[in-house]
């Protein structure tokens, strides 16, 4: 609809119109005039009808109308007796005086109230969509401080929101109406204005003002909302954004630890085939070397040599399994784990207690890679005897590593720097780890995907699990 065609409320119909109103109301005038003038007498109660004119003109224009128009019509009434020379007492004129201006200024008045009343109406309505579009929150108690301006007329108006910078309008006296902002049991600020001196404030402003601060509430509650959900929302993205980080650097260390473990094996491999063949070879050539020299100091200078490239060849042996042992490549994980037990009791006096279940058969290579070494470093930590169990339970979903010790021993080292290599290869499989003073328990998903090390890269994994 253009704006030259815009009609307020209520639309009325063509009959209802300011003009048709005007044209009935002059029409009913004029009848009544002309009727009492010429065929009526004017001392019979034919001056009454003028309510009708009187009252169209009250509802249309208000009071003030309904009044000037009743005088008009009361005039008209006396013009009329005394053209006709009739003798009407003062009672009777006082009588049809009275009652038209009645008619005029109660109608007036109640036109007027019912126009006021759809005035506030329009107000609030307009206030409340003003709000509810507001998109600046430091804005808010500035607008609600001009709207409650233009309900009531106020000497000032001061507007204080919980968390913004109040606004007032006006000045503030002592005499003001304080209303508070709630929203459910929060109260969220306060609307006060001043009243101005020797005037009362109706009881239709102040249901105004009522409503205009439950919009105001409203408002400041969406505005907070508003404020969390951009916080949650920004901090949703920081979160994944760290959640990639986090992802990103966890394939590195996966990476590092693929390619560490590329290096053991390859490392362990030369160690066995090539160093170790080269020491064994040089350790024959020495007794051929032995068996032809005649002098005894010559043969035990040779036997001594002899017995050193012996124990060093062991020390190579031992180191290539320590790095990457055969075992876990050619027979499988339980074997690896057996010879592990085995060689770390020799080593520490301990006696290591190996127990398993449900990996007799072949695992994916990266899962055996982790589990052996995630055991080798929990019997790192071992103080004591201890009986070690590495089971998948049930099988194909979840595997256990848990050792145990003498509870007559010395407690386990829960030091950070003890743990960290064990937290930090669980960290990369979404495993968890429980430590107490005689038991460590670490659990590991099996769910995959595990590609062998030598791939050279590492599955995408959650992170770990708080223990």
């Amino acid at each position: 609809m253009a704006s030259g065609n815009r009609q307020g409320f209520p639309v009325r119909a063509w009959i209802e119109r300011r003009a048709v109103v005007l044209a009935t109301t002059a029409a009913t005038t004029t009848t009544i005039a002309a009727t009492s003038l010429v065929w009526a007498n004017p001392a019979d109660g034919l001056a009454f009808l003028y309510v009708v004119p009187i009252a169209l003109v009250a509802l249309e224009f208000g009071a003030r109308a309904g009044v000037a128009i009743a005088l008009g019509c009361i005039v008209l009434t006396g013009f009329s007796i005394e053209t006709r020379h009739v003798h009407v007492n003062a009672v009777g004129l006082s009588t049809r005086a009275l009652t038209l201006l009645a008619v005029g200024a109660i109608t007036g008045r109640f036109a007027d109230r019912m126009r006021s009343g759809r005035s506030r109406q329009l107000q609030l309505l307009e206030s409340g969509l003003a709000l509810a579009a507001l998109s600046d929150p430091d804005a808010l108690p500035g607008l609600v401080a001009d709207r409650a301006l233009e309900l009531v007329p106020a000497r000032g108006v001061r507007v204080a929101i919980d968390g913004i910078r109040p606004a007032q309008r006006g000045r503030l006296d002592r005499e003001r109406l304080r209303l508070v902002l709630t929203s459910g049991q929060s109260q969220l600020g306060v609307l006060e204005v001043g009243v101005p001196r020797n005037r009362l404030v109706t009881p239709e402003e102040r249901l105004s003002l009522e409503l205009l601060a439950v919009q105001a509430a409203i408002a400041a509650e969406n505005q907070r909302l508003l404020v969390l959900q951009r916080g949650q929302a920004a901090l949703h993205a920081e979160l994944s954004d760290a959640h990639g980080r986090l992802a990103q650097q966890g394939e590195r260390v996966g990476l590092l630890l693929a390619a560490q473990e590329r290096e053991r094996s390859d490392l362990a491999r030369e160690l066995h085939d090539q160093s170790a063949q080269a020491l064994v070879a040089i350790q024959l050539g020495l007794r051929a070397v032995e068996h032809d020299l005649g002098s005894r100091p010559s043969r035990a200078h040779v036997e001594t040599l002899r017995c050193t490239l012996a124990d060093t060849s062991r020390a190579l042996r031992d180191l290539a399994v320590g790095l990457r042992p055969p075992s876990l490549d050619e027979l499988g994980l339980e074997p690896a784990l057996r010879s592990l037990a085995d060689r770390a009791g020799a080593r520490s006096g301990r006696q290591i207690r190996l127990v398993t279940s449900g990996i007799g058969g072949r695992l994916p290579s990266g899962l055996e890679t982790t589990v052996y070494r995630l055991t080798n470093d929990i019997i790192g930590v071992l103080t004591a005897d201890a009986d070690l169990r590495v089971a998948l339970d049930p099988p194909g979903a979840e595997l256990t590593i848990v050792a145990t010790q003498d509870p007559s021993g010395k407690e386990l080292s829960l030091a950070a720097d003890a743990l960290a290599p064990i937290n930090a290869r669980l960290e990369l499989t979404a495993g968890m780890l429980t430590v107490d003073r005689h038991t460590i328990a670490a659990w590991i998903p099996t769910a995959g995907p595990w590609p062998d090390p030598a791939a050279g890269r590492w599955p995408d994994l959650e992170p770990i699990k708080p223990s």
